[in-house]
């Protein structure tokens, strides 16, 4: 059962993340539809992590979902950063791809990695359980 619980908090996981990497990519736009369905899955799992003593608290649940909602945080934090007028980059020959390496950053790097992050703490808890100790 434990295995079936880490697999279910894997694809709920898996679909916020790809939902959110495509709205940020520009793919596609997240429709209401997703949004129930992930409400449905989230509420499953917070069921599932009361009744039965899985391995995965919901204490990590509500984590996991805090990193997911940083992807969206940093994404809107991305629009204040603007070192377009830094002196720096106005002297140097040169071209200006500022921009294009903040958007790769911002929509690909950081996000893969705070879902590789997630995958780690779903699949090994004991990680978080010793990072939240006092």
């Amino acid at each position: 059962m434990d295995f079936i619980i880490k697999l279910l908090h894997t694809v709920l996981f898996g679909g916020i993340f790809y939902i959110l990497f495509m709205k940020y990519n520009r793919i596609f736009s997240i429709k209401i539809l997703h949004i129930f369905g992930l409400l449905i899955g989230l509420i499953i799992l917070f069921y599932l992590n009361t009744t039965d003593n899985s391995t995965i608290s919901n204490r990590l649940l509500f984590t996991l979902l805090v990193f997911s909602l940083s992807i969206i945080i940093l994404n809107v934090m991305k629009n204040f950063i603007n070192m377009e007028n830094n002196s720096l980059l106005k002297n140097s020959d040169k071209p200006n791809n500022y921009k294009n390496i903040k958007n790769i950053v911002f929509e690909k790097i950081i996000p893969v990695m705070i879902f590789s992050y997630q995958l780690l703490l779903i699949w090994f808890p004991a990680i978080f359980e010793k990072m939240s100790q006092k």
